[in-house]
């Protein structure tokens, strides 16, 4: 694996726009000072809110690691704040989120929030983080690991396809590591979550080549899989892993 600010270079070149609106938020003068950033775990929302700020003074705040917002925010002199977690600190103390806000605007201070999902009344500057697109897995991993550790480009293809729904690297990156540290090298077998023995693993795959030929509808291919594995007694994959293994067939 490389160096960790090799990494945070690859990833923030995939946030080139995010990091853009972000900058453009903290140099401008504008009425409405608060920014609520939003996105999945995982996709690059606390790592490109302390590049831009890396060398401007502000006060950093995490919900789930300090004892008291406030007496943070009274004890610092930084016009930039940042709340970390605030859709936690919002829902399980509302009130004092909402008086913190009024402070802040009072003290004309720069309120940046980070949240993975937030339903907040007064919430007009929002920046989204989407989730990677399974094209930018794909770069960050090729960046990221030695290519000697996946046995072929397609066992990369196939994990940016098993993390694609939620696009989150930090899940991308703990599999991958996880593997590397008991195996030489990933390949496709361990991209295949099943209960029981190696030879349930083949089984799933006979299936599937069996009624590939003759069924092209994947929603159909994939209903009839499910009946197989229940008249055989064993367990089902999920349909992206199902449909991982129709990848390799192709």
């Amino acid at each position: 694996m490389k160096k960790s600010d090799e990494i945070e270079e690859i990833q923030i070149e995939c946030r080139k726009e995010e990091i853009s609106n972000l900058k453009k938020f903290i140099d401008k003068k504008n009425k409405d000072n608060i920014l609520h950033i939003i996105g999945n775990p995982g996709t690059g929302k606390t790592m490109c809110v302390n590049y831009v700020l890396n060398n401007k003074d502000h006060c950093y705040i995490n919900y789930y690691q300090t004892t008291s917002i406030i007496k943070e925010i009274k004890n610092t002199r930084s016009m930039i704040i940042v709340i970390d977690e605030f859709d936690k600190f919002y829902q399980e103390k509302k009130k004092v989120c909402l008086n913190t806000i009024l402070t802040l605007k009072a003290a004309k201070k720069k309120l940046i929030t980070i949240s993975n999902n937030l339903k907040l009344s007064q919430c007009n500057s929002i920046l989204r983080f989407k989730p990677y697109s399974k094209d930018q897995i794909k770069n960050i991993i090729k960046q990221k690991f030695n290519k000697n550790l996946f046995e072929s480009d397609k066992v990369i293809e196939m994990i940016a396809s098993k993390f694609i729904k939620n696009g989150d690297m930090r899940e991308v990156v703990r599999f991958i590591y996880s593997k590397s540290l008991i195996q030489d090298k990933i390949g496709i077998k361990d991209l295949i979550e099943h209960k029981g023995k190696e030879e349930i693993v083949s089984i799933h795959h006979k299936i599937i080549l069996e009624n590939k030929e003759n069924e092209n509808n994947l929603n159909e291919l994939y209903r009839i899989y499910l009946s197989e594995c229940k008249n055989l007694d064993i367990p089902s994959l999920c349909f992206n892993e199902f449909n991982l293994i129709i990848d390799i067939y192709k």
